[in-house]
Order: C-alpha cells, then structure tokens, then sequence
C-alpha cells in the first residue's frame, strides 16, 4: 500500500525561493582579535544556538561570541533550495556520520546526515511534504496510485 504521483510540479523552479544576500553578523578576522572578553560565548550555531545568540544580541549593552565549528549559509545558495539539500550532503556543510553496522539490515552501516554550518542541520533541510491519499485525489496531481 504506497502512494505515488507524477506531473504535480511543472519544474525544478517551482522549488526555488528568492535569495537576496542580507548584511552579514560575521566579524572580519582583524576586529576578532581586538576583543578580549565577551559578555555571552555560545557554542554551537544550530537551530538553538543561533536563536538564542541572536536574542542575547538583541541587547546593544552586551557582547555575544557565536562558535560554529562549520562555515556560514551566507552566500550558499543550496541553504535557500528547499530541494538543493543534496548538494550538501557529504560534504563541507555536512559532518558526515555514519552509524555502527546494523544488525537488521544485514550490517549495513546507515548515512545520518548532521549539520556542520550555522543553522546546524536544519540549513540540510529537504522540506518534503508527505500528502494524505485524499489531498492527492482532490489536488491538481494527474497520476495517483494508493
């Protein structure tokens, strides 16, 4: 019992969001070593690590230094595709793990793909949408089969 449809997007560009580069956060390697203490050290640009770096930041009286072991998302245009993920795994942007063999799926190791680049890994995000059967059979898609 699967579900499987075709002809429901006309195009690689209906996946595609503009992109306009904003102003960058990050701090040039001169200005860097003037500092000598920070207020906030937050370690780890995830999902949750940048929220919160950016809500410390909102106060102009303190100073937050935000380490991510991984490069920006700024200028990589494949964090902006929802279905440019692909282009990032295994590689820069991706820590590459793997899992111990498993031992139900004849001691395959497994792909798990994690984020090494600010926004963690959900600037790897795929933003599939899995659709009900009845969504499908009222939508604009030609071929269904459940």
């Amino acid at each position: 019992m699967g579900l499987s449809a075709s002809k429901c997007i006309t195009g690689p560009s209906s996946f595609a969001t503009s992109y306009v580069p904003g102003p960058s956060s990050l701090v040039d390697d001169d200005e860097r070593t003037q500092w000598k203490s920070f207020d906030y050290v937050m370690v780890g640009g995830g999902t949750a690590g940048c929220v919160l770096a950016s809500r410390l930041s909102e106060d102009p009286s303190v100073t937050v230094l935000l380490i991510e072991a991984g490069a920006s998302h700024e200028g990589n245009i494949f964090t902006r595709i929802p279905m440019g993920f692909q282009n990032l795994l295994q590689g820069a942007a991706d820590w590459q793990f793997w899992s111990v063999p498993q031992d139900n799926v004849d001691g395959q190791k497994i792909y798990w793909p994690k984020g090494k680049i600010l926004g963690g890994t959900s600037s790897l995000n795929a933003l599939i949408i899995k659709f009900s059967p009845g969504v499908w059979r009222e939508g604009s898609c030609h071929t269904v089969d459940t």
